[in-house]
Parts: C-alpha cells; sequence; structure tokens
C-alpha cells in the first residue's frame, strides 16, 4: 500500500516530455510567423487548422493571407514573448494556454500587442500539430489622465526649457525623431515646413551658432493650456511665451503652439508642432476698422 501510494507521486518523465514537446511546437509556429515562412506555418499546423484571430475565423491559409498583407506593407515582428505556458496532454490531444506579448515594426512605426492565447494540439504521426488557436488582444488599462496629462506638460516645458537652455541632446530627447516629425513655423506673412527629423535637427543645430549674448536670462512659460488625452495619443494648444531681457530691459514674444505627441515605451514623444504668430492688438483694431469701412 505504502509503495502504491509512494509511487503515485513520482514524477511522469513522459508526461513532462510531451508537454515540452507541445510548447516547442507552438514556439516554432510563432518562429515562422516572424520569418514570414508560410511552409513552416502550415508544417506546424493540421489540415482542418482553424484559428480564431480577435473574432474573425481563418483557415490555414486565410490566415497565410493575413499575414501576407503585413508583410506586404513591410511589417517585422522580432519579437513574441511566451509567458504563463500552461499544458495539459491525454493521449494524442493537448491544449495549453499562455500569454503571448509581441513587439515588432512597420516603417518607422512599432507596434506592441499583448494578448491572451490558447491552442489545442494533436499529434500526428509522431508529431504535434496545432488544430485550433484562439488569440484576442488584451484590452489596454485605462489610463490615469491627469498623470498622463502631468507627464505630457512636462514633455512640453522640458523643451521650451531645454531650448532656453541651448542644451540640444534634452531638446532632441522629446522627439519622436522619423520622417514623419513635423514642425510648421507660421509668421505674419510666411511660414516654413520642417518636414522630418533631420530637418528638425538642421534648424536646432543652427540655433547654437547664432548669437545670442544680448538676449539675457531666456524663460519659456506655457499658458492657457488645452490638453486631450487619446490612448497613447495627445494633443495641446497654449500660448508660448517667451520673456527675456535684452540690454537690461525685459522683453516677450507670445505666439500659439500647437503639439501633437505619441507615447512610444511609455514615453511621451511630440510628433508635431506648430507655432502660430499672435496678431498684434493694434494691428488687429486696425484691420477690423478698415473691414467696417
Amino acid at each position: 500500500m505504502l509503495i502504491a501510494l509512494l509511487t503515485g507521486f513520482q514524477p511522469n518523465p513522459q508526461k513532462d516530455t510531451e508537454e515540452e514537446k507541445v510548447k516547442a511546437a507552438i514556439g516554432n509556429f510563432f518562429q515562422s510567423i516572424e520569418k514570414y515562412d508560410y511552409d513552416g506555418i502550415r508544417n506546424a499546423c493540421t489540415g482542418d487548422f482553424v484559428i480564431f484571430e480577435n473574432g474573425v475565423r481563418m483557415s490555414c491559409e486565410d490566415f497565410i493571407g493575413f499575414l501576407k498583407n503585413y508583410e506586404n506593407m513591410g511589417a517585422e515582428m522580432t519579437n513574441y514573448q511566451l509567458d504563463n505556458f500552461t499544458a495539459e496532454v491525454k493521449g494524442r490531444n493537448a491544449w495549453v494556454t499562455l500569454d503571448n506579448k509581441g513587439t515588432g515594426r512597420m516603417g518607422e512605426q512599432r507596434l506592441e500587442f499583448n494578448w491572451p492565447e490558447s491552442a489545442v494540439l494533436k499529434k500526428e504521426k509522431g508529431e504535434w500539430k496545432i488544430a485550433f488557436y484562439h488569440s484576442t488582444e488584451k484590452p489596454k488599462p485605462k489610463p490615469d489622465l491627469e498623470k498622463e496629462k502631468e507627464a505630457i506638460m512636462s514633455v512640453i516645458q522640458e523643451e521650451g526649457d531645454a531650448a532656453a537652455e541651448m542644451d540640444m541632446e534634452r531638446l532632441f530627447a522629446v522627439h519622436v525623431q522619423d520622417s514623419l516629425d513635423t514642425r510648421l513655423s507660421l509668421g505674419k506673412n510666411n511660414y516654413t515646413i520642417y518636414a522630418g527629423w533631420h530637418e528638425i535637427k538642421h534648424l536646432f543645430d543652427g540655433w547654437t551658432e547664432m548669437d545670442r549674448t544680448a538676449f539675457e536670462n531666456p524663460k519659456n512659460l506655457k499658458e492657457n493650456v488645452i490638453l486631450k488625452v487619446i490612448d497613447d495619443c495627445a494633443w495641446l494648444i497654449c500660448d508660448n511665451i517667451w520673456k527675456w531681457n535684452y540690454e537690461d530691459l525685459p522683453d516677450e514674444r507670445v505666439n500659439i503652439q500647437i503639439t501633437f505627441l505619441e507615447k512610444i515605451e511609455n514615453e511621451w514623444k511630440i510628433s508635431f508642432t506648430a507655432f502660430i504668430a499672435k496678431p498684434e492688438p493694434e494691428k488687429l483694431v486696425e484691420e477690423v476698422n478698415k473691414n467696417l469701412k
């Protein structure tokens, strides 16, 4: 009796081995996806394979067509991290659950996914094949809007402070630094568009060559802020105020700032900024009176 009880608590090497093989089959499936290896995907699945991807039912060939669309758009899945993996093996059948965190790029856009997943596998000719797969993107937690707004304003003020101190490293750090990073400067009679980070960086680098010795104690302030956060994007509009002393006399300039930001790897970055000149009150009154005549 004692021997029988002890035997019941002995590990089952065969079961452990099969569970590892099941896990390896799932891993091979995702390695094939990363490489856009369509024959590898077919080899990992049964002939009647079905996948539900965010509620859409697909066969193996449907799924391959789905992936080809991403491949044609230049998407690169650089990593699949499979965590919290559980496997249960019963004879020639197995089922698994796991958390899958994927990262990749589409051009300069970073892709991030978080899926809770499950699968059913069958053993065919000594090899584990995936018969059914279910994947649904995990809902993102609702952000703490006040906390996000505080973080965004910190980035906006950091840009102004870095510009005041001519600290290029800090100034560069608050930008996304990609080909779509854009800056618009709209004056009273003209405008300039800086398209792409290379043009914006060239503008910033040029600032360091300007003679600013006559401008003392420059400070940047933001007032009358309107700010909206939507998921990992945000926009704001505010008064952008510059104050300084010129030849010992105080001076200031005010324009309107419009900025769009993206949250990348949990940090807010500026992707678009416009600075729009405000009309001077006296000239605005003159224009109104002229139009009324």
